[in-house]
């Protein structure tokens, strides 16, 4: 009686077992979708105070959660608060953790900068954005 309850159970498990599998909800599949991979942007200055007439330094990166590499276009609006001027600029990101500089000669004040990464129509990696700040004081 043993046995044949034993494979009773051992029959069940075989059976439904993979019948649960290949019925799995739609979203355990959402990585071959457009927009379906979230990405988090992550950027700093190298220094957070840079002497006037130097290039300033900055980093940036884009992470996925996984081991994929997200590339794109991203966008730099660096706002000054003391004047109240801004620039714009961009630069393509191809996955690695480069190291960006702005221009010389950024007039003295308090900077602030808002990246947006924007990935290319059609990739599976979302959009993101962040900012950092920095300050540029008179050459000592």
């Amino acid at each position: 009686m043993k046995k044949i309850l034993a494979a009773l159970i051992t029959t069940a498990a075989m059976v439904a077992g993979p019948a649960l599998v290949f019925t799995a909800p739609a979203a355990n599949a959402a990585t071959g979708y457009t927009g379906s991979v979230p990405t988090t942007c992550h950027a700093n200055a190298v220094r957070r105070v840079n002497p006037r007439n130097r290039f300033v330094p900055f980093r940036f990166r884009v992470t996925t959660g996984g081991n994929g590499r997200a590339s794109g276009k991203v966008f730099f609006t660096v706002f000054n608060r003391r004047t109240g001027k801004s620039f714009v600029t961009s630069r393509n990101y191809g996955g690695a953790h480069p190291t960006w500089r702005f221009r010389k000669g950024l007039p003295r004040g308090r900077y602030v900068v808002r990246t947006e990464f924007f990935a290319p129509n059609g990739s599976v990696y979302t959009n993101c954005k962040t900012t950092f700040r920095f300050r540029v004081v008179r050459r000592r």
